[in-house]
């Protein structure tokens, strides 16, 4: 009885441990449908963003996180995430701060960018993790 009973018990865990587990870009999904604020219809500055964070966490959070930005800066790189999309890294050359812009579709960038070329970009704020994370990127 106590061999079924711990059988269950495991087969309870691992059903519970599989359904906690979410991919990366489902759980994007659910925060954007979540907690979308609204749209800030004029472009800042990459580097007022960075700014902001490196002052105080926080109070950058409260202003950006969860809200759609349209974000002008820099590219300082360009590389494919493990996922396979385009992500575009704005000011973040030369500092530990920058900002990720993850495109959401690789058809948006058809050609490789430049070192230093000034993009504008409309993405959702996810806050900051070693850059600021901009989900659902498009060019303007």
């Amino acid at each position: 009885m106590k061999k079924i009973n711990l059988t269950y018990s495991l087969l309870l865990f691992f059903f519970l441990m599989l359904s906690a587990c979410k991919t990366t870009e489902v759980t994007i999904e659910k925060e954007i449908k979540t907690t979308k604020r609204p749209l800030l219809e004029f472009p800042i500055e990459a580097t007022k963003i960075i700014s902001d964070y490196k002052k105080d966490n926080k109070k950058a959070d409260f202003t950006y996180k969860n809200r759609e930005l349209i974000v002008k800066g820099r590219v300082s790189l360009q590389y494919k995430n493990q996922e396979g999309l385009v992500v575009v890294v704005l000011e973040g050359y030369n500092t530990d701060y920058g900002v990720s812009c993850v495109m959401y579709s690789n058809n948006q960038i058809t050609r490789p960018l430049r070192v230093d070329e000034v993009l504008t970009i409309k993405g959702f704020c996810l806050g900051k993790e070693k850059h600021v994370v901009l989900g659902k990127c498009v060019l303007k």
